[in-house]
């Protein structure tokens, strides 16, 4: 199976890593041209709203995960995200490194950025990127370990 690596993030040109939000992060994985957003059937809609952010070529919806790890793995997080090499972290609940991602349920794509805790808060250190096939898989992983 030909995998291809899916481009970077479209920002719109006034959002930088270091003034994105989560919401502007979303933003920019549903207007991914792989994404499509689509109507809730009763009574899931009632439960979960009324739409979902689903992956086309699968058909498979997204789910938002967020991870902490700890501060050795920084280097190791942005070169996984910004290269594609997936790389074995380590899982810290107050990790001061946190890989913020949109996870197709199949694993057949992801769009994933790394977050670095400071000024009281997690701030963007990359951009969205974007990975579908065995690269989404194997990021998918390192996230539900």
């Amino acid at each position: 199976m030909l995998q291809k690596r899916l481009d970077t993030s479209r920002l719109p040109s006034s959002k930088t890593k270091q003034n994105m939000t989560s919401t502007d992060f979303y933003d920019v994985v549903k207007n991914h041209e792989d994404i499509a957003m689509m109507e809730r059937s009763f009574p899931a809609s009632f439960f979960l709203g009324k739409t979902k952010v689903v992956y086309r070529p699968s058909g498979s919806e997204l789910v938002h995960v967020k991870k902490t790890y700890c501060i050795d793995d920084a280097d190791n997080a942005v070169e996984m995200v910004e290269q594609g090499h997936v790389a074995t972290l380590t899982y810290d609940p107050n990790g001061n490194v946190e890989l913020d991602a949109y996870v197709s349920q199949d694993h057949q794509f992801i769009a994933i950025r790394v977050l670095r805790y400071k000024h009281l808060g997690y701030e963007p250190v990359t951009d969205a990127h974007f990975y579908n096939g065995e690269t989404a898989q194997e990021m998918a992983k390192v996230l539900y370990r």
